[in-house]
């Protein structure tokens, strides 16, 4: 108790400097679980008040209770990063914040998995350093800020890609459309979790347009045989539905013979097409010794 009491009067003292790195920063995160449990850093006990709340700029302003006097140092400590560095992203490694920041981050990773319970304090914490603009999910939240900023600036929810005033946010933004579409069409996105789309969704970011879901090639293939059927030939790549379609098929298995391995065109594929006498050589077309030859 009394190692507890000291070595929290030197941590504001600056007398920690010389315990090394390593040592400040384990007693940093053992006097904040501490606090958190209403340890009494006071001889007089817990109630006792003493020069501990700090501006934005680390300056002590005004008397706290010391049994929040480690958390308001830690939040004037984010502050000042923020202005220094304009975001609250803070490095693991960092050299005051480091545990700090991977702590918080651990509290919310365990609220979102709700396998244990946070205590009142400690979901205090997570909704304070939210609030203030605490990077939870490292970069993702540094980029949700600058929309936002932008958002505000412009009254325009929609980031445009083209000419964007903030290059590295256009690209941040066409990249969650992209992988918002994939979830439209139903494949799995790796980098837009729950988290994420709530987060989007509460800063009314504009995801555009929703991606049309892609036909699937076993439709397109009962369209082409049931053509077929009725036609007794392919259906011209004119063909409104079937047109384009048609010709990607024939693409792919030029590229497949040519040896290109991004033909597409699966031995099953082409065993189904070639079942219903599907051409896929509509013309004379030049082989791919022969082009060469030609270069």
């Amino acid at each position: 108790v009394e190692t507890m009491r000291r070595n929290h009067r030197d941590f504001f003292n600056g007398e920690l400097v010389n315990k090394g790195r390593n040592n400040k920063q384990v007693i940093g995160y053992q006097l904040e679980v501490l606090e958190e449990i209403g340890f009494d850093f006071g001889s007089s006990g817990g109630n006792e008040e003493a020069e501990g709340t700090f501006s934005e700029q680390g300056t002590p302003t005004q008397k706290v209770n010391v049994t929040r006097r480690v958390w308001e140092y830690r939040v004037a400590q984010c502050r000042q990063f923020k202005v220094e560095n304009g975001h609250m992203n803070i490095h693991p490694r960092d050299q005051e914040l480091g545990n700090f920041a991977s702590r918080m981050r651990a509290l919310y990773n365990r609220r979102l998995e709700g396998k244990e319970p946070l205590t009142q304090a400690e979901k205090d914490k997570v909704r304070y350093l939210d609030e203030l603009g605490f990077a939870f999910d490292g970069k993702f939240d540094v980029n949700l800020q600058k929309f936002m900023e932008f958002k505000q600036r412009t009254g325009e929810s929609k980031v445009p890609i083209k000419n964007a005033p903030d290059k590295k946010l256009g690209t941040w933004a066409a990249h969650v459309r992209q992988e918002n579409n994939k979830l439209n069409r139903g494949e799995k996105s790796d980098y837009l979790t729950a988290d994420r789309l709530r987060k989007l969704a509460t800063a009314g970011f504009a995801f555009g347009e929703k991606a049309q879901r892609e036909t699937p090639w076993e439709e397109y293939f009962d369209k082409l045989s049931a053509y077929r059927a009725e036609h007794g030939k392919d259906p011209p790549t004119s063909h409104p539905e079937m047109g384009y379609w048609i010709t990607k098929q024939r693409a792919y298995y030029n590229k497949k013979v040519d040896g290109d391995p991004k033909h597409y065109m699966t031995d099953e594929r082409e065993e189904k097409l070639r079942s219903i006498g599907f051409v896929f050589q509509a013309g004379t077309r030049m082989s791919e010794e022969h082009r060469a030859s030609m270069r």
